[in-house]
């Protein structure tokens, strides 16, 4: 018994997980990619790979315009979200190597990942997880941006939110 609906990609002809995307969206661009629940309007919202990849594409050209090159690392703490999905699909669209910080991991782990991996940008959920990562910012000064996906309620010099990134 065949699962295939037509809805499997080849990935043998694809070299890079982007390339693989972007064979997805010529596919099948109005079948839905991602659901996501809206807490707000308390209701599941469904995202085509049309949508996906215009939210990609912006991603992209974001982190593009913050010059970064191919083999920066970029370091994200989100929760499961499109916005992780997107920013992931977008860094590794530019060669960006990305690093994923745990939600549920401790500031100190935070700061030890990001000391490690030396990371030049990092997207945060809000101004919270800066403010206990702030007090640590010697440990990891290879961060040139710091973007928050919530606008910050207190904005600093060092933190930009994503609207007015």
């Amino acid at each position: 018994m065949s699962l295939d609906n037509g809805s499997s990609i080849a990935v043998a002809g694809a070299r890079t997980m982007p390339e693989l995307f972007s064979d997805r969206i010529r596919q099948s661009p109005d079948r839905v990619a991602y659901s996501q629940f809206d807490e707000v309007a308390s209701r599941w919202e469904d995202f085509t790979w049309r949508q996906v990849a215009d939210r990609v594409a912006r991603w992209r050209a974001s982190l593009d315009a913050t010059g970064l090159k191919a083999g920066d690392r970029a370091a994200i703490l989100l929760d499961n979200c499109l916005d992780w999905v997107c920013f992931d699909q977008a860094a590794l669209g530019l060669g960006l190597v990305v690093v994923p910080l745990y939600r549920t991991d401790s500031t100190e782990n935070w700061a030890y990942l990001l000391s490690d991996s030396a990371p030049r940008f990092l997207l945060l959920p809000s101004d919270e997880e800066w403010r206990v990562l702030r007090p640590l910012r010697d440990r990891f000064a290879s961060i040139e941006c710091v973007v928050s996906v919530r606008s910050p309620i207190n904005e600093t010099a060092d933190l930009i939110g994503l609207d007015d990134w």
